[in-house]
């Protein structure tokens, strides 16, 4: 069959397309499946509450946050916490108080818990002093270590929180909560609970005393925000000039700073009036008094704007609250030199010279000395408030029977900031840091010191102690020296009468030092001849000598023999003569005889080896064999 050339180009197309039409087929993506998630399901408990956050449709690897909420007086049990798989297996958990967290593995987790009463000791929440402008109450205000403490925050009428803190020595917990409440979970140690209240910033009114004559003051602002800077314009009538000028919250004044004609003023938080008064102006030339901006931590009025040279101008400063007055500085404003002044308390004065001054300021912050309440003593500072850098020193009075353990003083704001303390005794001294201080002391009972002494009468021998006079939980070594042909019998340490604990062997015994004085009792007795008696009491080599006992003096060829006896039950027993094994002797008695002179003269050894539940004991004896 031919194929027309117009048919053939109709078939290409269609094949053409088609082609299309399939490849694109084939190249489509399928959607991506969406990832998948996990739940996580919290078994109730009793007496308290476990909630986790996310809950549900949970990716592998997200975190999950447990919060702990014990029912009041209740705590979450150590170690009850568990967050476990489908499979059994257990997921780790982080965290401390009451929040947690885990990172979600690929499985279904359940998470179980269980709460408690506590026991033990309880510590207590102190609430800093120093806090002003509200108050910070704890619920409950001592608990057991894992007790849930709830602060309650209490600002007063136009106040906030601004911070709050929790610390343990020091170091800062871990706060939940928003609002006016906060909770944590109680460390095994006393805590100390700080808070800072700030004003909520507001809108107050600017009033211009209606009875100021010959002139006007007017402020650019009459409903500023606080912290706003308020400008007044001066306006005197004709041939007068402004004499004083005063702006007062209520009767606290407020500072005022001029350059050239411009005054100003910081509004404060509350409302405030203006008031000052116009005079004529004299025949003879006034100069300017200028209080300077940027003055902090108080306030300095003039009794005049301007005065004629000669005349008495007097200054007041107010230092704010936590602040003092370190110095002021009254200049020449034409030749930059210093004008002399008197000060006396709160209150400035100097003769005005023939030309304009400005008056500058300096205050200094405050720190406050907090002093925590302490067992069994107490600290008291001879400064309740100081400057930085200030000498203050601190008294330490402890109870009866009482010393004083430990001494800090810690920054209040910044954790492990601290004074270094010099001195020593009962009394400390610190410079002051540039924040409040917390002064923290510990005591401790003083120990008192017991008697070892050794009983009268013994004999034949000497028990010495290394410690005569030592408290109690010490260790008291005893040395035990026999006299020649003696050993010793019996020891015994008793407190009254009652027998106190010994250890040791050999020439050496110790033991503890009880509350109470002790008497240390011993006898010993003479080496009998012929046979021994043999003790083990403990570990480690002993040698009885026999040397220096001329009854032990053995004669060769004779019918003389030394018998030595273990005295006790023992797995095995192993002896040997001069260091050579007996392997026919195993059992607990050893004859030793001279009678064929095989021995010889001179120093001979018996040593004997007993094994109880395969621990080892040996004793070695010396003797000497003579023609």
């Amino acid at each position: 069959m031919r194929i027309r050339k117009k048919e053939w180009a109709t078939l290409l197309t269609i094949v053409v397309t088609g082609a299309a039409l399939i490849f694109a087929g084939c190249s489509h993506d399928p959607s991506p499946e969406s990832p998948k998630t996990y739940t996580v399901t919290v078994k109730s408990a009793e007496n308290g509450s476990i909630t986790a956050e996310p809950k549900s449709n949970v990716a592998e690897g997200a975190s999950v946050t447990l919060t702990i909420s014990p029912a009041s007086g209740y705590r979450l049990k150590k170690d009850s916490l568990s967050v476990k798989r489908s499979s059994g297996a257990t997921v780790p958990v982080y965290g401390s108080g009451d929040t947690y967290a885990f990172s979600m593995p690929a499985s279904d987790v359940t998470v179980s818990g269980e709460f408690e009463l506590p026991t033990g000791k309880s510590y207590k929440i102190t609430i800093d002093s120093g806090i002003e402008n509200g108050s910070i109450t704890a619920n409950p205000s001592s608990a057991q270590e894992g007790i849930t403490v709830t602060l309650t925050i209490s600002p007063d009428p136009d106040y906030r929180l601004k911070s709050i803190s929790v610390k343990q020595s020091g170091a800062p917990l871990w706060l939940r909560g928003s609002g006016n409440t906060r909770a944590f979970s109680m460390p095994a140690s006393d805590v100390a609970v700080f808070g800072e209240f700030e004003l909520i910033p507001k809108k107050y009114h600017v009033t211009v005393d209606q009875n100021i004559q010959h002139g006007n003051i007017t402020p650019n602002l009459t409903n500023p925000l606080m912290g706003t800077i308020v400008t007044l314009t001066i306006s005197p009538d004709p041939n007068y000039q402004l004499k004083s000028l005063s702006v007062k919250q209520g009767g606290t004044p407020v500072l005022v700073s001029s350059f050239s004609d411009d005054y100003r003023f910081t509004m404060p938080s509350s409302d405030v009036t203006v008031s000052g008064e116009f005079e004529l102006i004299p025949e003879n030339d006034t100069y300017a008094i200028k209080i300077l901006g940027g003055i902090q931590g108080g306030t300095i009025t003039a009794n005049r704007i301007r005065a004629e040279a000669g005349t008495t101008v007097t200054l007041t400063i107010t230092p704010h609250n936590n602040y003092r007055t370190e110095s002021v500085s009254i200049m020449s404003m034409e030749y930059f030199r210093e004008v002399a002044s008197d000060i006396s308390g709160n209150t400035v004065t100097f003769t005005m010279p023939p030309y304009d001054v400005s008056v500058s300021m300096k205050f200094t912050r405050e720190y406050a000395i907090r002093i925590a309440p302490a067992a069994n003593g107490s600290v008291t500072a001879d400064l309740s408030k100081a400057i930085s850098d200030q000498k203050v020193t601190l008294t330490i009075n402890p109870d009866a029977n009482y010393r004083l353990k430990s001494l800090n003083v810690t920054s209040v704001l910044y954790y492990g900031y601290k004074a270094w303390l010099s001195d020593s005794g009962d009394t400390r001294f610190f410079y002051m840091l540039n924040t409040d201080v917390m002064v923290t002391a510990e005591f401790e009972p003083i120990p008192i010191n017991y008697n070892v002494t050794v009983a009268p009468g013994i004999q034949h021998g000497t028990i010495t102690p290394n410690l005569t006079s030592l408290p109690a939980g010490s260790v008291v070594t005893l040395t035990i020296s026999p006299d020649e042909g003696y050993r010793l019998d019996t020891i015994s340490v008793k407190q009254g009468g009652t027998a106190v604990a010994l250890s040791g062997s050999g020439n050496t015994r110790t033991f503890t030092m009880p509350p109470s004085h002790v008497t240390v009792s011993a006898a010993f007795i003479q080496i009998p001849n012929g046979t021994l008696m043999v003790l083990f009491d403990g570990f480690g080599d002993e040698v009885i000598n026999l040397t220096t006992n001329a009854n032990y003096n053995f004669h060769r060829y004779s019918d003389e023999s030394l018998t030595v006896t273990v005295n006790g039950a023992y797995d095995s027993y192993y002896w040997y003569v001069d260091g050579e094994r007996i392997w026919w002797r195993d059992t607990n008695t050893y004859t030793y005889n001279e009678y064929d002179g095989s021995g010889g003269t001179g120093i001979h050894t018996i040593t004997v080896v007993v094994k109880k539940d395969d621990v080892p004991y040996s004793k070695e004896l010396t003797f000497k064999v003579v023609w």
